[in-house]
């Protein structure tokens, strides 16, 4: 009994083409595999969209997941929102005024005391 009947190093159980040993996996069934190995004889065409979403595989954000597809990038006024809500700016502000804060009432007192 072989349980990889195409000698690919996937067991034919998992292998979505266990009688090439070219491919082994379809994420989105179409029935192209999503990559074929160099220097392989098969008839099999590589799949450019591997999960299907209609988004070519060289252009989508994570190739593999459907529910993701271009990347679109931030417009430029919510690309500046969101820098200034990151942690480190928000982060850097509030050190910012706890230090401004402790150096004027450092002063006041000071300024009490000389009188």
């Amino acid at each position: 009994f072989d349980v990889d009947d195409d000698n690919d190093d996937f067991k034919d159980d998992v292998d979505l083409f266990p009688y090439d040993a070219c491919a082994h996996h379809d994420t989105d069934d179409d029935g192209l595999p999503n990559s074929i190995r160099n220097n392989c004889e098969t008839d099999l065409i590589e799949d450019d969209d591997d999960d299907g979403d209609g988004v070519l595989d060289s252009e989508d954000i994570d190739p593999l997941d459907p529910s993701v597809g271009l990347y679109n990038s931030p417009s430029e006024e919510s690309s500046i929102i969101v820098t200034l809500c990151s942690p480190s700016v928000v982060l850097t502000l509030g050190l910012v005024i706890v230090f401004s804060t402790f150096a004027y009432l450092r002063f006041n007192t000071d300024i009490r005391r000389e009188e």
